[in-house]
């Protein structure tokens, strides 16, 4: 007999969180924080949150290096694992079927993240791409040198990107040619179906990020219809316009644009949610993780101060983001962020920039500062970058 049963005091709420990516342990982490009465699980397939290489990096010869985190690393921090594939989602009957069995829940939130839409131009979103656009791009660079002109194009569309990623690559692809001296024989251009360069860090950081196009000696096409994009078409074409959500069996929510669509509270059926990459938002990245989970939390009646008063240095109630300018570093800040219902959507984010240093894309996230922080390797690629940018040996090779 259940000893809470024989006790009679009531049980404690089961929560399952399956998916074993950054968005599926960051809110495993929150909930079982700032829920300490309840009982988390995480479903994974794997034993270990598998953290990718930043893939913008990787194109430079930067070294790939991913970064995995046993499950275990949780546990002392109130969140159990279980690793299994799961097969189906049974709403009405509040059952996940996995390969390791039925695991009854109260609540669920399922992170099932996205993945590469077929048939677009050279992408980067798996490290294969990466390798080959390594190849691709010193392939362009020895034409350069040879007295060849040559042009990039890196391409956003915006009806399902995070067009972040596509700013950070054109910026590091342009400070790239100019450490090797080649600006005036590689044109390296950005082509967004936006307005300007990056619409959601607000006016002033639409400033920053276009000064930080003219440093690097970027082009700008803006608001380009998504059909015309071809038009502006280099000899090496970068997009970053293909992604599309993971579905899960059985599990409600998908919308007419394919994407999981839950309501303001991130909820797609009675006390099931879905957090992460697979969701229609026009971000994805580390910050908006943060938020969701944070958001759960508070619908579920938690308590966001539980995780603390700031973590790493930023306000619980807040986020952060942080961009890569490849000769400084863009921070976006945005106060108060659990009480939106998304963050950086119509409002202006508190934006700096920082000489030098490296980004930080996980600041402020529970998992790295309860778990991460402690594994230097995170923060390999950017610095290693920079060491590219002053390799003049390599420049004139």
């Amino acid at each position: 007999m259940d000893s809470a049963a024989t006790n009679g005091s009531t049980p404690a709420r089961r929560i399952v969180v399956v998916g074993g990516g950054i968005g599926g342990a960051e809110t495993a982490l929150t909930l079982a924080i700032g829920l300490p009465d309840a009982d988390v699980t995480l479903v994974s397939r794997w034993g270990s949150i598998r953290l990718l290489p930043d893939l913008v990096y990787v194109p430079f010869g930067v070294s790939p290096r991913r970064i995995d985190v046993p499950v275990g690393e949780l546990m002392p921090h109130g969140v159990r694992s279980l690793v299994a594939e799961v097969e189906h989602v049974d709403v009405h009957q509040r059952i996940l079927q996995t390969s390791d069995g039925l695991v009854p829940y109260d609540v669920l939130v399922v992170a099932p993240g996205a993945e590469p839409r077929p048939g677009y131009h050279t992408s980067l979103r798996s490290l294969d791409d990466a390798h080959r656009l390594r190849g691709d791009l010193a392939a362009l660079v020895a034409d350069a040198r040879q007295g060849e002109r040559r042009t990039i194009t890196i391409r956003a569309e915006s009806d399902d990107s995070w067009t972040a990623p596509a700013v950070e690559m054109a910026l590091l692809v342009g400070a790239f040619i100019r450490s090797r001296g080649l600006q005036d024989r590689i044109e390296t251009m950005f082509i967004t179906s936006d307005s300007c360069a990056f619409e959601w860090f607000g006016s002033q950081g639409e400033k920053l990020i276009e000064s930080a196009f003219r440093r690097a000696r970027v082009k700008l096409a803006t608001g380009v219809p998504a059909g015309r994009f071809d038009e502006l078409g280099g000899d090496l074409d970068i997009d970053f316009g293909a992604l599309q959500p993971r579905a899960v069996s059985g599990l409600p929510g998908i919308g007419p644009s394919g994407w999981y669509e839950p309501d303001d509270h991130l909820r797609v059926a009675p006390d099931v949610f879905v957090v992460g990459d697979a969701l229609r938002l026009p971000y994805r990245a580390g910050f908006a993780t943060a938020w969701e989970a944070r958001h759960v939390l508070r619908t579920l009646g938690g308590d966001i101060m539980r995780l603390g008063l700031s973590i790493d240095g930023i306000p619980a109630d807040a986020v952060e983001y942080q961009m890569d300018l490849a000769d400084s570093v863009l921070r976006a800040r945005l106060p108060h962020a659990e009480s939106l219902a998304h963050p950086f959507l119509g409002h202006d984010a508190e934006v700096s920039v920082s000489p030098g240093g490296r980004p930080d894309k996980l600041q402020g996230l529970v998992l790295h500062d309860r778990v991460l922080r402690w594994h230097d390797r995170l923060h390999d690629a950017p610095l290693a970058f920079r060491d590219v940018l002053r390799d003049r040996e390599a420049a004139s090779a």
